[in-house]
């Protein structure tokens, strides 16, 4: 990390430093994290011994082996059994910890407020926060607009979610809308790249232009769609007998292919298998609901759910020919609601009338698979001048990485260093060192990065209440940067892509903390 951590220093021409923590109760290292884990398991033969006593409980004939892995392609009826168990899972879960009151307090506010505290510490009160948040991690930026409008600084929201959605809308809805999003763009880059003269399958992988390759680039998109949308496990033999899949993948690769699929999938898929243990994300997604929990239509929406998954496991062959939602996606198994919630009266849509020193930058990509695209009046509600850039064709899909010599990285790093965006289309470079990050279990990633800055189109800088784009929802790490003193500056924290972080800053008040290095605290 250290090394991209560096990368980003410089392309910021050296004048933040990079700090990390992790989100409150996220971290596998007890050390890391400022409260207690939200664990459910300790070890997978917990876990699997769990899951037996739950199945025999509810009479339920297991379908999986030792490694939680289906052993056949899920049905309907395997669903609905495994909505049951996952309830038991949540249930088991919360008696398991010691301090159930913590999980009032991680939802996105406490983070803002965090964030806040933090930099007070660092540069004194009042200080101006610039901050870079991608896909979820962008939500803290928005959290930040609303709560603390006279506190942002440079604020870079790339990827971000419909707010009023993320806050009033149903979780398992949002679910059903971006997995369809998946499904149909993942589905319109396999159709366009059948064809290989067409300009527009070009794919950037690693630094490298592939044409010949393309199976490396379909294969870590469907990996980070599964992590972020698929909430049980399969076996390889799933994977070979998905027609849809495999048919896309033979037909993207040029030649033969590089790869074996299913092999890679499952290794992917093993790789995360840590976050089994933990229960996500549920407690700041479903925490951050304005709408109370209540048992009575919890239950009923449960019995809609539950007969929606009939039709809803098959709504994604190109990431798995049968899907179910992660715990996140399903806040009616939630009881616990966050102490501090966004105001409801913060989001309308009435004109924007807040003030901020400089609008907020945000970059939008209309072919990205992994993040729908919304209006401006929807993801910075009230909020006066904001930066919009939207990535409008389908050129270059980027996979696992952030390239700082790339158009858009370049105007991002403009505005972090001066607040504005160029109305140049040829913006020098910054760098010309790949990064690669990733998040918790859904890493940060396939950003789809201009390859030509004629296909950014500049937007209405002023959100308007007429604006109708679909919305979005959904990552975990996030990077905090500050101002060197002698620049002159106040403080910076930039949180890079990843969902409701907490500041672990105990080891930077130990006198840890390095100027231009990552701190892992």
């Amino acid at each position: 990390m250290l090394g991209e951590a560096q990368v980003l220093h410089n392309g910021t021409q050296g004048k933040f430093d990079l700090v990390v923590w992790n989100t409150r109760g996220s971290s596998k290292h007890a050390h890391l994290t400022t409260s207690l884990q939200a664990q459910c398991f300790d070890s997978v033969e917990e876990m699997r011994s769990f899951y037996l006593r739950a199945s025999e409980k509810v009479g339920i004939d297991l379908a999986w082996d030792d490694d939680m892995e289906f052993l056949r392609e899920q049905t309907y009826d395997d669903a609905k059994k495994w909505l049951r168990l996952q309830s038991m899972v949540v249930e088991g879960c919360i008696r398991k910890q010691s301090d159930v009151s913590m999980f009032s307090y991680m939802g996105t506010a406490a983070s803002v407020r965090d964030m806040v505290a933090m930099a007070d510490f660092f540069d004194g009160p009042g200080s101006a926060i610039n901050f870079w948040g991608i896909e979820s991690g962008a939500r803290v930026g928005q959290y930040l607009l609303q709560m603390f409008p006279e506190r942002a600084g440079h604020v870079v929201l790339q990827s971000p979610q419909d707010l009023e959605a993320y806050i009033h809308s149903d979780s398992y809805e949002t679910w059903q809308q971006d997995v369809n999003h998946a499904q149909t763009t993942l589905g319109r880059f396999v159709d366009t790249c059948i064809t290989p003269e067409d300009p527009n399958c070009l794919i950037n992988f690693n630094g490298r232009v592939l044409r010949q390759d393309l199976d490396w680039a379909l294969l870590p998109l469907i990996n980070i769609a599964r992590g972020m949308y698929m909430g049980w496990r399969n076996s390889p033999d799933i994977d070979l007998n998905n027609t849809v899949l495999m048919s896309a993948f033979n037909t993207t690769a040029r030649d033969k292919a590089t790869v074996d699929i299913a092999t890679y999938l499952h290794i992917s898929q093993r790789s995360r298998h840590w976050g089994l243990y933990f229960l996500g994300l549920i407690p700041v997604y479903c925490g951050d609901k304005s709408i109370g929990y209540d048992p009575e239509i919890a239950a009923k929406r449960i019995h809609e759910i539950t007969t929606s998954l009939e039709d809803d496991i098959r709504l994604a062959p190109l990431v798995a020919s049968s899907i179910f939602p992660p715990l996140e996606y399903l806040c009616p198994l939630w009881p616990i609601r966050a102490v501090e919630r966004l105001a409801l009266d913060l989001i309308s849509d009435e004109e924007p009338t807040t003030s901020v020193s400089t609008g907020p930058l945000v970059v939008q990509y209309s072919e990205n698979p992994l993040a729908r695209h919304h209006s401006l009046s929807k993801i910075v509600p009230g909020i006066q001048k904001a930066h919009h850039l939207v990535r409008t064709k389908f050129k270059d899909l980027q996979v696992d990485i952030i390239q700082p010599e790339r158009c858009v990285s370049n105007i991002i790093f403009e505005y972090l260093m001066h607040g504005k965006v160029s109305k140049s289309k040829a913006i020098p470079a910054v760098s010309s060192v790949v990064v690669s990050l990733y998040a918790h279990a859904m890493p940060l990633a396939a950003q789809m990065l201009e390859h030509l800055c004629h296909d950014m189109v500049q937007q209405d800088s002023t959100p308007h209440p007429s604006d109708t784009v679909p919305s979005y929802g959904l990552a975990l790490i996030w990077l905090a940067l500050r101002r060197r003193p002698y620049e002159g500056a106040l403080v910076t924290v930039i949180a890079l892509a990843i969902y409701a972080p907490f500041a672990v800053v105990l080891a930077a008040l130990r006198g840890r903390r390095v100027r231009g290095q990552i701190l892992v605290g």
